[in-house]
């Protein structure tokens, strides 16, 4: 998978990625050192104190800032980025002058002006170091996210398909080996390595998940298909299967049989987007059932390392009924 573009991930640290603070702390001491020895001066050492002072306050108030005030920022386009970071770099700069000056309010405009363009030209030549740091650093750390929240199943739901294959080789010998069969394709599907698929596949792999949950569920399980994707176009490989297991879990199990759920599945092609969505009934007693509370989030993550500020994941809650939607860039084979 390719790193998302720096003007929508990178742009502003994100203090949970790993070696974020170790690269944002060597390219600080680097820059440190490297504009004590382009300075003109004699006096190399008291040059190196006085950036020391300056630039390594200012420089982890800024990654601070941003790591934990990042959720919102990186929701600016790339022209607002880069005046937050102007704005912000100007602040923190007159805040640790402010520390650092005895006499600052005596201070000239020359003297601030001067400061300001050496700590902007600071915090953008680090900005820019950090920027191929971590496009080698996490670019890997990325993909194997993905692989881990792609191939992510439920426990309980194996051993349930497997305990109740166990009881239909004896009953159903045929019905069983389809199953199996249907265990398969979906084993793969969570095991490969693409993060995209045909539309056929993922259908086809969603439908092989509800014949695994109908050996439980049996005629309880019905679900309504409004499908004009594409067979070609391209989707994230098992978006549909952990929509279908959340409208499943908290929708249908809950209620009882005789109340008739059902689940219903839109997909189409909009210009330059596909959108899907699933809903199913909200049974009036699904706070008493525990849940995992991952599947949604898992997919909301996956879906913001594939398409960065190119899609939207929306859930609501209308009249009885839980819908999810999704809208993401349309891709082609």
């Amino acid at each position: 998978m390719s790193r998302p573009n720096y003007d929508e991930r990178w742009f502003f640290p994100i203090l949970d990625r790993p070696g974020v603070i170790t690269r944002w702390s060597i390219g600080t001491i680097a820059l440190t050192i490297f504009g004590t020895l382009v300075t003109n001066t004699d006096d190399w050492l008291s040059n190196f104190l006085v950036l020391t002072k300056t630039w390594i306050p200012l420089s982890f108030l800024l990654l601070l800032t941003f790591g934990y005030g990042g959720k919102w920022l990186r929701k600016l386009n790339i022209a607002w980025s880069w005046v937050a970071w102007a704005v912000l770099t100007c602040t923190f700069s007159l805040c640790v002058a402010a520390i650092n000056e005895t006499n600052f309010v005596f201070v000239t405009w020359s003297y601030l002006i001067e400061r300001l363009s050496r700590d902007i030209l600071f915090v953008f030549l680090l900005l820019y170091f950090f920027d191929g740091e971590h496009r080698r650093g996490s670019s890997s750390w990325a993909k194997a996210r993905l692989d881990m929240l792609q191939a992510r199943m439920r426990p309980h739901f194996l051993f349930n398909t497997l305990n109740n294959l166990a009881e239909m080789i004896q009953i159903d010998p045929d019905r069983a080996e389809n199953a199996v069969l249907d265990l398969a394709d979906l084993s793969r599907a969570m095991l490969q390595k693409e993060p995209e698929i045909a539309a056929i596949e993922e259908r086809a792999n969603a439908e092989a998940y509800l014949r695994l949950e109908k050996l439980r569920m049996d005629e309880k399980l019905k679900v309504n298909w409004d499908w004009t994707i594409n067979d070609n176009t391209r989707l994230p490989s098992l978006l549909l299967q952990p929509l279908l297991e959340n409208a499943i879990k908290y929708g249908i199990e809950p209620i009882e049989a005789e109340y008739n759920p059902e689940i219903f599945v839109k997909g189409w092609e909009e210009k330059d987007y596909i959108n899907v969505t699933i809903s199913n009934p909200i049974s009036d007693n699904r706070s008493k059932k525990p849940g995992n509370g991952v599947t949604l989030p898992n997919l909301a993550e996956r879906l913001e390392w594939l398409y960065p500020n190119k899609h939207r994941f929306r859930t609501k809650e209308i009249e009885g009924i839980f819908e999810v939607s999704i809208r993401i860039p349309k891709k082609n084979i």
